[in-house]
């Protein structure tokens, strides 16, 4: 056992204290003032005049004055930090037990990413979509529900964390309505819900249950809008190894009766690269009407994610949303929140 434990100061709110201190130092430097030259004694403010034949200029004058300020107020916060600790002094610790008390601090920061990706179309190439999917099905001309798969890149590293991902779909405007906020009689809603494939689309698999649902919104068509889709559980399990087998929409009237989903949302459009750097401006609520300078609304997957590492970068890790940690090699389970 270490004969010094490792302290942490917390300053509670009635003791907060706001300094202006040029340069950068560490709490370590304020209690062992003597590693940086500064003394514990405060110098008087006044400035008497030196009866050398060099006058002192009014540069030099104020930077003296600066000096014994920043003296002051780094003298002022040491003490402050003493008696907060209960200390008169601080404890005689060597070089030696310094670095065994702070060998296992761990210093970290967060990496933040957005990542967007446009959906396989039918007109590309059949690398689009996995061997393991049957195209033909996957782009079934007779079928009312709109199937998305998504290349994504993302691969399982120590440290990342999905914290969102929501699939964005661009409803089309109705045709013949003079939709207005206040007509009720000129619209119309709908429910839309967001299906994971659990087992690829298949011949063989046609009669089996192998999706599952992931979210559902109740939409009122009534114009130019996006409706914004929860699929995190799916990234999650995607970007953990597991098998990527697509997304499925359906749509249904409030009587219950399947709509076409590809008459109410516009098309895929088929794009050189499918994944994209997400746009910088703000997002819009779910359901608010979209910007119309917004040219391509080709269904998106939006996927925002942390990545968690040590300064030192000798090791990464992560941090769950439960606030669970680990280290490197840890597995992590992606459906504990």
């Amino acid at each position: 056992m270490m004969p010094y434990p490792l302290l942490m100061l917390t300053l509670s709110y009635s003791s907060v204290v706001i300094l202006n201190i040029p340069g950068c130092y560490t709490y370590q430097d304020f209690l062992y003032p003597e590693h940086h030259g500064i003394t514990n004694e405060v110098e008087p403010t006044n400035i008497t005049t030196t009866s050398s034949a060099t006058p002192i200029t009014r540069e030099e004058r104020l930077k003296k004055m600066r000096q014994r300020s920043k003296d002051a107020r780094i003298f002022y916060l040491r003490q402050h930090m003493l008696n907060t600790l209960g200390w008169e002094k601080p404890p005689n610790i060597s070089n030696i037990m310094k670095m065994m008390l702070l060998k296992n601090i761990d210093p970290r920061y967060v990496v933040r990413r957005n990542t967007c990706y446009h959906a396989a179309c039918a007109m590309a190439s059949t690398d689009s979509l996995p061997q393991y999917i049957d195209r033909s099905l996957w782009f079934e001309p007779a079928s009312n529900s709109l199937r998305l798969f998504f290349n994504i890149t993302m691969n399982q590293e120590p440290g990342l964390t999905i914290t969102s991902s929501y699939l964005r779909l661009y409803v089309k405007r109705r045709e013949n309505c003079r939709c207005t906020a206040n007509n009720d009689a000129a619209t119309s809603r709908f429910i839309v819900s967001v299906y994971q494939y659990i087992k690829p689309l298949r011949q063989k698999n046609r009669g089996r249950p192998r999706k599952r649902i992931l979210d559902v919104r109740l939409v009122t068509w009534d114009g130019d809008r996006s409706v914004r889709l929860s699929v995190k559980d799916a990234i999650k399990d995607v970007v953990m190894g597991k098998r990527n087998c697509g997304f499925e929409v359906q749509v249904r009237n409030t009587n219950e009766e399947e709509m076409d989903a590809r008459r109410i949302f516009n098309p895929i459009e088929c794009t050189a690269n499918s994944e994209f750097d997400c746009p910088g401006r703000a997002t819009p609520a779910i359901g608010e009407p979209e910007d119309d300078d917004h040219t391509n609304k080709s269904p998106v997957l939006e996927i925002s994610s942390t990545v968690t590492q040590s300064i030192d970068g000798l090791h990464q890790v992560y941090v769950g949303n439960d606030g669970t940690t680990g280290a490197d090699g840890d597995s992590y389970d992606p459906d504990i929140e």
